[in-house]
């Protein structure tokens, strides 16, 4: 500002006289006195002032400009002076003016800073104020909710560089506290076969407050012992009984640092006179025994107590255990699931370090996985093989070889350093044919690794989000996959698509998250579904399932974005578990052209539902809700919120409120669930289904046909009984005659109705297929088929599909008997075969000639079998021919079930007609001499001559137990029939093999 001065300049008055050319006579005159002049003192000049800045809020990666409003006298000059006097330190630019410039984009968190602002004029006089901010962190913002809304531009690279430095920064973690353990020692450390694995799942991690470490990993990597800090109580876990193993002079070269460990969990120094109290709880007798004992002989002052009275109550126990400085834990099911958790959960609350010695060999039990769960580790179920066949060893020279060699969290961190650097060592494109090694032998497992490590957490119910000051490299890696998913659109081709946009496709497949309250919808589902669901009004709605073993769908429909709350209701004794969709993630082909033309893995991972629990999904995909059960026939009952009704019928609902909802097609998908098989289809494929038969064009007949078609008659052939499978009484007297099992099923099957896995439709249960569901389709009951046939059921040599489609032809042939409906089965290529019957008899070696013929395509082996069928039925042997299939099934399951052990085969032999065969001959047996045997014992006719007459190889040792049965030859003609014939019916006209006769029709 210019300086203003006011200047008074007085007059200065000058008396002039004038003279007269000469002396004068006047008198003289003295001039006036003139006082000198005045100055006036400076006027007083105020103080500056500066107007009050109120508090603020701003993000951190914004430049903040502020500006003081600041009054200066006129008469003055000022200087200005920013200073930031608390908070994390931020950058000023201009800080010496009055408009200042704050750059905090380096921050990492949300954090309040405060400036003072300081003005000082010409006159030396000062003003101060202090500004207090909130800078908050956009990415921290996320971390908390969930909506990566505003990460963005250079936001998303921010996001990519924080998880790197995390990865440094858990490995420098790792590092110190292995030092702390190992000092500079050499790891050996060799537990065995007989020893079992500690598994950490990465996601779990609780990074960076709540860190877990791979205490002793092995040279082939696997995690021979942990230890994890959580709530600044430090746990361990072994994978052997380690106390049983130091005892008996195993790993000495570990003992000391075992005792550093042990000082680590109790978090002080000690030494050989320590007094430290050690509990043991979860152990038997034997078990704590061998604690006692190397406490005494190490730590001779401790004192050691058993809490192994099973019969005590929680307070006494927790009393035992929580007075201690350490609890040693196993799960030898000493005590009851309660008491352990109860017990434990109390230790915890505590803050008692617990110490977990495996004492169950290369094995593990049930209660294995409550322990390790307390301390967030886990182990294979029980049955695993642990480290048996590994046989994995640590054998490191240093600390940081062993880390080295596989360092912590190694597999995310490769896929962010690709996104990083914005591009990866391999070509996606190649996968149109064969992937290069480094991406199938390097990245791919670890992009899956990541995948199963999320699932992991929407397993264990870890609402992500809410987990305050933990978490944090997962967060970050499931916002990251959030973001990506934003800029997928559907289809997209491996072959034209730059590499690094389909790599963040793929690591956007990879990272979906359920177990949260905020989930952003893509911009594209490709042909999977809709995004906009604005039209659909959510709603509450109760459900009651009777349950089954497998799962069945529960009439809902999860709607994308949208929280949904599931709460169980029932009491009863049924384990429940929930998932969204069906989809096998194969139908998806993201390495065909254009073919990845929706999300991947759009079924969920299956989340347990206790009883009284309730969890909330949220899914970006959304679709048809699933529950899965444990145990068939008990009544279940669940409570949803805020869930779509898609088009669904089961039993008990209305078939024209179905009817009207799938000509609606307010959603993509539909459903008709029968008591024991169940389609999910596209909405236009269900519609397409509808109109097939007048008969079924409703949603309740449709299921009567897919219960009949896909459940009742597939297995009434494939020799099961249980609910809606008829009863046949030569079926089952059969089995009941020679004191034979008829298994029991009762289970529901599935079809999605979509794209196949493989092929144009593939088996599985659900199986899939391109194709709209047909009830008496073949493809349908061909791919039911896969899950019924078994290889044993075909000749040797023969394509595999001659055991898959009997089913599909029993079906259509009893539809036709009951309802009329024409079979419209598969040609058989008997005529040609017929032909070359003829042929061998007018030669010297008729089998030689047969069996040079080579007839092993599906369609011809499954012509020879129906042969067979035609002949039990034709001698008398069955009514009904195709029944001697499910007397086949019932022999075989029996000869499985029993041939692997000596005791059991030498027992059931006889009954099921191998009683000349010892256990290595029936665990060898070739098919034709199965079924040569079989369906000999099974009709109580002599095989032999038609396997003769076919070419098919058969043994002596089979030939001989056949002809000490002494049943009743077979005779050797063809059953004729034209193209599917031998669909409407096994009541064939016969044609001898003499080398003379010819085929009957035209």
């Amino acid at each position: 500002m210019k300086q203003h001065y006011a200047f008074t300049t007085p007059a200065l008055l000058l008396l002039l006289t004038a003279c007269g050319g000469g002396e004068s006579s006047e008198p003289s005159v003295t001039p006036p006195i003139v006082p000198p002049p005045v100055t006036q003192p400076p006027a007083e000049t105020a103080a500056p002032t500066i107007a009050t800045i109120a508090p603020f809020t701003e993000w951190n990666e914004q430049a903040i400009t502020l500006s003081a409003n600041v009054t200066l006298d006129p008469s003055v000059t000022a200087t200005y002076q920013w200073q930031q006097t608390a908070g994390a330190e931020v950058i000023l630019s201009g800080a010496d003016k009055q408009t200042v410039i704050i750059d905090a984009s380096q921050l990492e968190n949300d954090t309040a800073i405060t400036l003072k602002l300081t003005v000082t004029d010409s006159k030396n006089k000062t003003a101060s104020t202090l500004v207090n901010i909130n800078l908050n962190d956009r990415i921290s913002a996320a971390m908390k909710t969930g909506n990566v809304s505003d990460i963005n531009g250079p936001l998303v690279t921010s996001l990519i560089k924080r998880l790197d430095k995390d990865f440094i920064h858990s490995q420098q973690l790792q590092s110190d506290f292995l030092n702390t353990i190992f000092s500079t020692d050499a790891i050996a450390f060799e537990p065995g076969q007989h020893s079992q694995l500690i598994e950490i799942n990465n996601a779990i991690h609780g990074y960076p407050n709540n860190p877990t470490f791979e205490l002793l990993k092995g040279n082939q990597g696997r995690i021979l012992a942990a230890a994890t800090a959580q709530q600044g109580v430090n746990h361990a876990a072994f994978g052997t009984d380690i106390f049983n193993r130091l005892n008996a002079g195993h790993f000495p070269e570990f003992e000391a640092s075992f005792k550093r460990l042990l000082a680590w969990q109790m978090q002080q120094t000690l030494t050989d006179t320590s007094t430290n109290r050690i509990s043991i709880f979860g152990l038997n007798d034997s078990g704590a025994s061998w604690v006692k004992t190397w406490f005494a002989s190490q730590y001779p002052n401790m004192t050691v107590s058993h809490c192994a009275d099973s019969s005590a109550t929680d307070e006494t126990l927790t009393t035992c255990v929580n007075d201690s400085d350490l609890v040693v834990v196993a799960s030898d099911e000493v005590f009851t699931d309660l008491q352990i958790n109860s017990v434990l959960d109390s230790a915890l609350s505590q803050k008692k370090p617990l110490l977990y010695t495996h004492r169950h060999s290369w094995n593990s039990k049930p209660q294995t996985a409550i322990v390790l769960g307390k301390i967030h580790f886990s182990m294979q179920a029980p049955g695993g093989p642990g480290n048996y066949f590994s046989n994995d060893k640590a054998n490191w020279n240093t600390v940081a070889d062993m880390q080295q060699a596989s360092p912590l969290f190694s597999d995310e961190q490769k896929w962010v350093k690709g996104f990083l650097q914005q591009e990866f060592p391999f070509n996606f494109s190649l996968c149109q044919t064969e992937c290069e090694a480094l991406y199938s032998d390097n990245y791919r497992p670890s992009l899956q690794a990541i995948k199963q490590r999320i699932n992991q957490l929407d397993q264990h119910k870890v609402t992500l989000f809410e987990q305050p000051d933990s978490h944090a490299i997962y967060k970050k890696l499931v916002l990251l996959g959030d973001i990506y998913r934003q800029e997928i659109n559907y289809p997209m081709n491996v072959a034209s698509l730059d590499n690094l946009s389909f790599a963040k496709a793929y690591f956007a497949d990879h990272s979906v998250f359920y177990t949260r309250s905020f989930s952003m919808v893509p911009h594209s589902l490709g042909n999977f579904s809709r995004t906009d669901f604005s039209h659909v009004t959510p709603k509450d709605k109760q459900v009651s399932i009777t349950s089954k073993s497998g799962f069945r769908s529960a009439g809902v429909y999860h709607i994308p974005g949208k929280p949904m709350s599931i709460t169980r209701s029932d009491n009863n004794a049924v384990r429940t578990w929930i998932f969204i969709n069906t989809q096998r993630s194969a139908s998806t082909k993201e390495f065909g052209e254009n073919s990845y033309n929706r999300p991947k893995y759009l079924q969920s991972p299956q989340i347990e539902l206790k009883k009284g629990e309730t969890v909330t999904l949220n899914s970006a995909y959304g679709g048809p809700v699933q529950v899965r059960f444990d145990q068939s026939d008990i009544n279940t009952q669940f409570s949803f919120s805020n869930i779509g009704e898609h088009p669904y019928w089961r039993d008990g609902l209305d078939a024209n409120t179905f009817a009207t909802a799938l000509a609606q097609a307010d959603y993509d998908w539909a459903e008709i669930a029968s008591p024991h098989f169940e389609v999910h289809s596209q909405t236009d494929k269900m519609q397409q289904t509808m109109t097939l038969y007048s008969r079924w064009n409703t949603a309740d007949t449709m299921a009567e046909a897919m219960n009949n078609n896909l459940h009742n008659l597939p297995h009434v052939l494939a020799g099961f009984q249980g609910p809606n499978i008829d009863t046949v009484a030569e079926i089952v007297d059969f089995a009941s005659s020679h004191n034979l099992t008829v298994a029991q099923l009762n289970t529901v099957k599935h079809m999605n109705a979509d794209q196949a896995t493989c092929g144009s439709g593939c088996s599985g249960n659900p199986y899939d297929a391109f194709w709209n569901f047909n009830p008496l389709g073949h493809g349908d009951i061909h791919e039911l088929g896969h899950g019924l046939e078994h290889s044993k059921l075909r000749f040797d040599g023969v394509d595999g599909h001659a055991s898959t489609n009997p089913y599909s032809y029993y079906t259509k042939y009893m539809n036709y008997l009951s309802l009329g409906e024409l079979p419209n089965c598969q040609s058989l290529p008997i005529k040609n075969e017929f032909d070359l019957l003829q042929q061998s008899a007018q030669t010297a070696d008729p089998f030689a000639f047969m069996k040079a013929a080579n007839l092993n395509g599906w369609s011809q082996g499954m012509s020879i079998m129906v042969q067979m069928y035609a002949t039990a039925q034709k001698q008398g042997a069955v009514s009904n021919g195709w029944h001697l299939l499910p007397r086949l099934h019932i022999i075989l399951r029996e000869f499985e079930a029993n041939k692997n052990d000596l005791n059991k085969w030498d027992v059931i032999k006889t009954q099921l007609g191998f009683s000349l065969f010892d256990q290595t001959e029936a665990k060898s047996i070739s098919n034709n001499d199965f079924l040569a045997i079989a369906m000999s014992y099974a009709t109580k006719l002599n095989y032999l001559p038609l396997f003769d007459m076919w070419g098919l190889t058969v043994s002596d040792k089979a030939k001989l137990q056949v002809a000490q049965f002494g049943y009743t030859a077979t005779i050797k003609q063809v059953f004729a029939f034209e193209k599917d014939g031998y669909c409407y019916g096994l009541d064939l006209p016969v044609v001898a093999i003499d080398g003379v006769q010819t085929w009957p029709f035209n």
